[in-house]
């Protein structure tokens, strides 16, 4: 029902507003884009405390929240125990849930606001980092980030805003960066994970073109590397152990990484020279070994979703590729037909997403 109201909506939205006018850019089809999002934070808000054990925790936490005053929320700093939950919450997460009942009376509000967060907190992300923002936040929604959220509402807010951290570090704000990580991680902890991909940024941008095949052994290294980020921040440290979190499973998704590997491959002589899209392919291979490394320690997959986000930015990127001749155009659409298909196929599955093609 999600995605039919999607296709019902923010394609509509956006189409009528593209097809009335030749001169749209790009700030208005990102706030078009938003506009048409607005279905998911009904659907997402509506939720009562029956929908299931996270939306249960969630209210209960909202409700924990109203009754504590704000001097003890931060005394406890940096966690706070909530009754029926297995671990400590984050006090940001606490005072936000505080401040948002104690302004609409209502805990229900968390959910709506949660959603407006992280759908607006995605959507700069891909403005900033994506020509085609509409097919960035088509690509968004296919990856199934923001459906996870119902689920992982604390994690989602936290990647909202710590995915923002990358676009600091592009222009060189590293401090803004920082700042960035330490507030999402107010929100969920594991959000230091970040560190380590500002880590990887900052080595990939910077080696000598001659030994930039080498950064595609930074995959093999990512369990050192995660190794070192939870021994500095040893909350989450459990991911790297637990192997009963939740049951994971890879099937068909394997035929669109192979995809995306080949046509990445195919098209390496003309990206590699743009360093920006050598990172989101590194950390697309990041993302997939993680997946992979969950088959056996499922809280990997929890850490991948941090790398999650460049996956789109990626596709955007393949799919804007500017072809040398007839036979690489046919090939290139090959690619880009293959993949869309394989996306629509694995994620979205509904009549309604043919409405992106037709409009296009």
């Amino acid at each position: 029902m999600i995605y039919n109201l999607y296709g019902k909506s923010a394609v509509k939205v956006v189409g009528e507003k593209f097809n009335e006018s030749s001169t749209g850019n790009k700030i208005s089809m990102y706030a078009c884009s938003i506009l048409g999002l607005v279905p998911f934070v009904i659907i997402s808000g509506s939720r009562t405390i029956f929908t299931g054990r996270d939306t249960e925790f969630y209210l209960n936490t909202a409700n924990y929240a109203r009754y504590l005053p704000y001097e003890y929320i931060v005394s406890r700093f940096p966690t706070i125990a909530i009754n029926g939950h297995y671990q400590k919450v984050e006090t940001g997460y606490i005072l936000y849930n505080k401040i948002i009942v104690e302004i609409f009376k209502n805990p229900q509000m968390v959910f709506y606001i949660s959603s407006m967060i992280i759908i607006v907190g995605f959507c700069k992300f891909i403005y900033d980092n994506c020509d085609n923002v509409f097919l960035g936040i088509y690509m968004f929604l296919c990856e199934g980030i923001f459906l996870n959220s119902l689920n992982t509402m604390r994690q989602a807010i936290a990647m909202a805003i710590v995915v923002n951290a990358f676009t600091a570090l592009k222009k060189g704000k590293y401090l803004k960066a920082i700042i960035i990580i330490l507030l999402a991680s107010q929100f969920h902890q594991s959000a230091v994970i970040f560190f380590m991909v500002m880590f990887l940024y900052l080595i990939i941008k910077n080696i000598d073109q001659k030994y930039i095949f080498l950064i595609y052994i930074v995959p093999i290294i990512i369990p050192e590397l995660l190794q070192l980020t939870l021994v500095l921040f040893p909350r989450y440290a459990s991911y790297l152990v637990t192997s009963d979190l939740y049951t994971v499973k890879i099937g068909r998704i394997l035929i669109l990484w192979l995809m995306i590997i080949i046509m990445y491959i195919y098209n390496f002589k003309r990206i590699s020279k743009d360093r920006d899209v050598v990172v989101y392919g590194a950390f697309f291979l990041v993302y997939v070994v993680l997946q992979l490394m969950s088959l056996k320690i499922t809280g990997m997959q929890r850490i991948s979703f941090y790398f999650e986000p460049f996956n789109v930015i990626l596709i955007c990127k393949l799919f804007a590729i500017k072809s040398k001749n007839n036979v690489d155009a046919v090939i290139l659409c090959m690619f880009r037909v293959i993949i869309f298909c394989l996306v629509f196929m694995l994620y979205l599955n509904t009549a309604s997403s043919l409405e992106f093609v037709n409009w296009r």
